[in-house]
């Protein structure tokens, strides 16, 4: 047996020692790491989910100690309903079976407060690979939820904003010239051929003083504010239309006007049946002098009684017979609203203290409960010192009268809203379109090509009063104008509902996809093939995949454009997900990964 040297004992021993000082500090190394990561909350726990360590970053995120929560399960940071429902354990498992597991959801706090957090779960293994514990990553995404909930809002604005798609919307260059006529404004204007309108003079179209106040509202554009009218321009075959007009600037890079924005609704059939209710109005007040036809009295101030035909009595709640007989003026006012008695007693002081005719306009309530609006007409007689013995009148029901203006008024509102929104969507997507565009003509056709896209989707969203949509509808809606005589676009997948702002974007996105094909992909050649496909999970969890191949070799994208910035930033909002568009040699591809409502 060969004995050991002293020597060689000694230099063992030193560097095992060497290999310990260095393994602490590696150690100390990794935890200075972990503890710095304040932004992420980094905790070990073990094989029974019993946290094990507990990193500053969990401290500040999540408010225990290390102190407190070492031994604890770590079901306690979870809400109580995924806690019972077992999510902590559903992780590990996840952890355990494939590698890693990611989540995102709302935890708790040891306030009791929630935060949206984003997480990872991994196994942790010792030094001989052996399962020894589990690593939890989570980061607070709290602001970023937020952020995609207002982002939700906003698509609903976008829907609201949608439903005002038969305005004439018109781009116009400085000199005011058209350059531009949305697909719904050609049809309300009996546009057959926008090329025999473009570059003419946009005021032209007007009659007498439209024409005048179409050069104001140019130059109050110009200027940078808004220019309003209603005016009379006909159609292209001829048919005299009123329409409502707002002239905004479209600005630049520079913030100074490039171009104008024309939005005209036809409000042809308002106007009408303003001059309708106008003509009966003055028909009504000319049968108010006709004593029969309409209740009248006649108010014997002597007797201080009032005397009615029964048609007046019924309408005030009194009994015919009294009526003709006289009643004092407490049985005619006793079913006054409150809210017009004071109007009406002061009209009465003014007709006794001299005026020469009586008017009075309130509302009386009848029998049912409902409410009758009034007009009342009268004058005194005098007898011949001068003396008042007698107010005689008449009083006809306007409550047909008030409901239409009230209409009236709502409409105006609603015109005012509709287009104040539709200018705004508009707005935007002009805006955008014509600063990315490499020429007018082309801007000009990726406007038409949007526009109509939405205006298919929204066809769709009509039908079930903007609810939702199948999507075999919206994507056949989408494709089918891109769709070519050798049917080079397949689709595939279950039915499924979208909701309302789903179906709008993946429509968008389908426009954008199979415009680019036709342009540069796929379908510019016969050889060339697009399959569109989507797979819906029992969990809702909802997968669209679009694959171009056989077309021109893709070149790799040297900016972001409208259509990409559409994909990736805003549709798969609308899916809670997440959107990549991927520009292979072999073809483009865009992968939608998220969830949706429910299955068809």
């Amino acid at each position: 047996m060969q004995i050991s040297k002293p020597d060689d004992d000694r230099d063992a021993i030193a560097r095992l020692r060497q290999e310990l000082r260095e393994a602490k500090a590696r150690e100390a190394f990794h935890r200075r790491i972990v503890e710095s990561a304040v932004d992420f909350a980094i905790i070990t726990l073990d094989l029974d989910g019993l946290v094990t360590s507990w990193n500053t970053g969990a401290e500040r995120i999540l408010g225990w100690t290390e102190a407190e929560m070492l031994g604890r399960p770590a079901r306690i940071f979870f809400t109580e309903k995924d806690a019972s429902e077992g999510r902590p354990e559903h992780e590990m498992r996840g952890a355990r079976e494939a590698g890693k597991g990611t989540d995102e959801r709302w935890h708790r706090r040891k306030d009791e407060s929630l935060f949206f957090a984003s997480g990872e779960m991994m196994p942790l293994m010792d030094d001989e690979e052996r399962h020894v514990g589990y690593l939890k990553i989570l980061r607070d995404r709290t602001e970023q939820r937020l952020a995609a909930e207002r982002q939700r809002a906003d698509a609903e604005f976008m829907r609201s904003v949608l439903a005002a798609s038969d305005d004439c919307i018109k781009v116009l260059d400085l000199d005011a010239n058209i350059t531009f006529m949305s697909e719904g404004g050609q049809r309300v204007m009996e546009v057959s051929d926008f090329n025999a309108i473009a570059g003419c003079p946009w005021a032209d179209f007007w009659h007498g003083e439209g024409h005048l106040q179409a050069k104001a509202a140019i130059e109050a554009a110009k200027a940078g504010g808004v220019g309003r009218f209603r005016g009379l321009a006909n159609t292209m075959r001829g048919n005299p239309r009123h329409w409502d007009v707002q002239v905004t600037a479209i600005p630049g890079a520079d913030g100074k006007p490039e171009k104008l924005l024309s939005v005209s609704r036809d409000v042809t059939e308002t106007r009408d049946a303003e001059e309708q209710l106008t003509r009966s109005q003055a028909r009504l007040n000319l049968a108010l002098g006709a004593a029969g036809m309409i209740g009248t009295w006649e108010w014997d101030l002597e007797t201080d009684l009032i005397h009615a035909d029964e048609h007046f009595a019924r309408i005030y709640g009194v009994d015919p017979e009294e009526a003709t007989r006289g009643a004092p003026l407490e049985a005619y006012v006793r079913r006054f609203h409150p809210d017009d008695v004071s109007a009406f007693e002061a009209e009465l002081a003014r007709i006794f203290a001299g005026a020469e005719e009586f008017t009075s306009e309130y509302r009386v309530f009848q029998e049912d409960g409902s409410v009758c609006w009034l007009l009342a007409r009268g004058r005194l007689i005098h007898d011949e010192q001068g003396k008042p013995v007698r107010f005689s009148g008449a009083a006809v029901d306007i409550t047909a009268r008030k409901r239409s203006e009230e209409q009236r008024e709502d409409l105006a509102h609603e015109v005012a809203h509709r287009m104040k929104n539709t200018l705004a969507m508009v707005q935007a997507i002009v805006s955008q379109t014509l600063r990315s565009a490499p020429s007018l003509e082309e801007g000009s056709k990726a406007i038409t090509g949007r526009l109509a896209a939405l205006s298919r989707a929204q066809d769709i969203l009509f039908r079930t009063s903007w609810e939702e949509a199948e999507i075999h509808d919206v994507v056949n809606g989408a494709l089918q104008v891109h769709q070519t005589a050798g049917g080079q676009i397949h689709t595939s997948g279950p039915s499924l509902t979208l909701t309302a702002q789903q179906s709008l974007g993946l429509a968008l996105a389908l426009h954008e996809l199979a415009t680019n094909a036709a342009k540069y992909g796929a379908t510019s050649t016969p050889e060339g093939r697009i399959h569109v496909s989507w797979t819906l999970a029992p969990e809702g969890d909802f997968a669209f995949d679009w694959s171009e191949s056989g077309g021109p070799p893709v070149a790799p994208r040297t900016r972001t454009g409208f259509g990409s910035r559409l994909m990736e930033r805003i549709v798969a909002t609308y899916f809670e997900g997440v959107g990549t568009v991927d520009f292979a040699p072999s073809g483009l591809r865009f992968h939608l990964r998220g969830t949706t409502k429910r299955g068809g």
